[in-house]
């Protein structure tokens, strides 16, 4: 589901009702809020949405446990290949999926998501078929793209 329209009508009114719908529905949310000043920080949406699931990072292979180590800040090393942070995450999603846990990924502003979070939320999101995960977003139309944001 996409939230959108012009500034100030509410959008994220709707996407806190929404949450708190979910929540008490037993549906486990996970949100991010993009901020057009960190729309160059790489895979800053990632770790804000992955950042409640850290308990189930042990249960991934080597390979995705480093790679959302480095991203959660959690370790040093260089970021993860775009392939590798789209299967880390998808597998993160899937382990808390799996524990009969539904999940809901809401993002506020999607208009500054920073591209590499959007990249391996896309990869995710092709691939996550079968389990309990949905998401939602908000974004405000602009008449003109804003200038600032490179993709």
């Amino acid at each position: 589901m996409v939230i959108r329209g012009e500034p100030g009508v509410g959008k994220t009114a709707v996407l806190d009702l929404a949450a708190d719908t979910a929540a008490s529905d037993g549906i486990r949310v996970l949100r991010a809020a993009a901020l057009e000043y960190e729309a160059e920080l790489k895979l800053g949406a990632v770790n804000q949405l992955q950042q409640p699931l850290l308990n189930g990072i042990d249960e991934l292979n080597p390979v995705h446990r480093q790679a959302l180590n480095v991203i959660m800040g959690l370790e040093p090393g260089a970021m993860p290949s775009q392939l590798v942070a789209g299967a880390a995450t998808l597998s993160l999603l899937k382990v808390t999926a799996e524990q009969r846990v539904s999940l809901l990924l809401m993002i506020d502003d999607v208009q500054w998501l920073d591209l590499s979070s959007t990249m391996a939320l896309s990869y995710a999101a092709r691939r996550w078929m079968g389990t309990d995960i949905r998401t939602t977003s908000r974004y405000h139309r602009f008449n003109r793209r804003p200038t600032s944001v490179r993709r």
